[in-house]
């Protein structure tokens, strides 16, 4: 048996089935193996914590440069002529903003700009704006979450296609829990994105046209939840719907049963999001179809400054390389994390899984991944955090001339907190 499958099934016992979001275009290799904090909790930390203070307003600066490195043949094109080698950065600088709303509710706004730059490919040089209204409340019997934010970020394109593009997100998101007694509620949430490629990438890899990826995205979950002092559980509905602008025909419906829990003692922490999802595509070749998706993270503490972390993901994706594919995708992973003193720490990480291609009237593809990597974090001052991340990607393919592999080098310093709050 592979060892990602014997990965994958150990964190299945582990922690159920993994489960997050539907459809996930790109996850990086040693990411999310840190366990969420809930908006509600990471506003009133940051509220409390923020350096300036004008009356009852309470201010944040943020400054931020990542994305610091060098890419060869960074759109990943087989052409020798439309490859790109280039040294590239991303600088960001802005503020955020909390009013607190009495002691149980606060109310936030940031206003975040961009600038991608790169050395040679003036072509790629792009200024953003990030913006967003927010607010949180936590309150005797009332949970509150209601914010909008629209931005503007160079991301990799997708697992298939790691190209730096620039996507527009306009993201509407309302959350809210109403408890019925001490340890029982009923929860709802709706989510509904706008998504645009602004980049051209069609000069650096021929025939892709990034129009064929915009589209309209929302998701509600309604449910009951169960609460004690150390275990959360979740049992509701979902619902989805994903609406092409362009190319229609991989616009979706979808709905199904959907499971969340949480547990956390004083060395472990486990956080797993499951939802069985009946699509229906209005592609009648691509038909209709049963999917588990989401995430689970499990941390455990090995001792006071030891740290182990895992992470499943199972999540649907849109291909880049067919207007009409689907990419059903697989991924395990695991980190250490050391800390060797108050200002250092470092880590080292694996992930593997399967990328899996749905196209109508096509042989199947399957993309197997292997990655490796280091990460280290340098705290300079107290608001001042410097880390770096090493990895080695490779993704080995049934259908060979989708061989590939990355190295990757990365660099980012943050004041405070990252530039996004929320």
């Amino acid at each position: 048996m592979p060892i990602r499958t014997v990965t994958f099934c150990l964190l299945t016992l582990c922690v159920s089935v993994p489960a997050r979001s539907q459809f996930t275009q790109y996850t990086a290799p040693g990411s999310r193996l840190r366990t969420p904090e809930s908006l509600a909790d990471s506003v009133q930390r940051a509220a409390g914590e923020a350096r300036w203070r004008l009356g009852p307003l309470r201010i944040d600066p943020r400054f931020s440069l990542t994305n610091v490195g060098y890419d060869e043949n960074a759109f990943s094109s087989p052409d020798e002529s439309t490859r790109v080698n280039d040294s590239h950065a991303t600088v960001g600088a802005g503020i955020v903003g909390y009013l607190p709303l009495g002691s149980k509710s606060v109310f936030s706004a940031f206003l975040t700009p961009e600038y991608s730059w790169w050395q040679d490919s003036e072509d790629l040089r792009q200024f953003n704006l990030n913006s967003g209204l927010a607010w949180f409340g936590n309150f005797n019997r009332l949970r509150l979450a209601a914010n909008a934010s629209s931005t503007e970020r160079e991301r990799p394109l997708s697992n298939e296609l790691e190209a730096p593009v620039q996507i527009a997100q306009d993201s509407l998101a309302l959350a809210l829990a109403i408890r019925m007694t001490r340890r029982l509620a009923i929860f709802g949430e709706s989510r509904s994105i706008k998504a645009e490629h602004d980049r051209d990438a069609e000069q650096f890899v021929p025939e892709l046209d990034l129009r064929s990826l915009d589209r309209d995205s929302s998701r509600q979950s309604y449910g009951l939840e169960l609460a004690g002092s150390r275990v959360v559980l979740g049992l509701g509905y979902r619902t989805i719907e994903v609406d092409f602008l362009v190319e229609t025909n991989r616009s979706n419906d979808g709905s199904g049963p959907m499971a969340r829990f949480a547990y956390q003692t004083g060395r472990l922490q486990m956080n797993v999001e499951w939802a069985n999802l009946r699509i229906d595509y209005d592609d009648p070749l691509l038909g209709d179809t049963e999917q588990s998706i989401g995430t689970a993270n499990l941390i455990y503490k090995l001792r006071a400054a030891t740290t182990v972390a895992l992470r499943a993901q199972e999540s649907l994706s849109f291909a880049v390389s067919s207007p009409t594919g689907i990419v059903e995708s697989r991924f395990a992973g695991v980190a250490l994390n050391h800390d060797f003193s108050s200002r250092f720490s470092a880590g080292v990480f694996a992930d593997n899984g399967t990328s899996t291609f749905v196209e109508p009237e096509s042989s199947e593809r399957e993309d197997d991944l292997e990655a490796l990597g280091l990460t280290a974090a340098l705290k300079l001052s107290d608001n001042f955090t410097l880390t770096g991340r090493f990895s080695e990607e490779t993704w080995d393919s049934n259908q060979p001339q989708f061989n590939r592999s990355n190295t990757r080098l990365g660099l980012r310093i943050e004041l405070h907190e990252e530039l996004l709050p929320w």
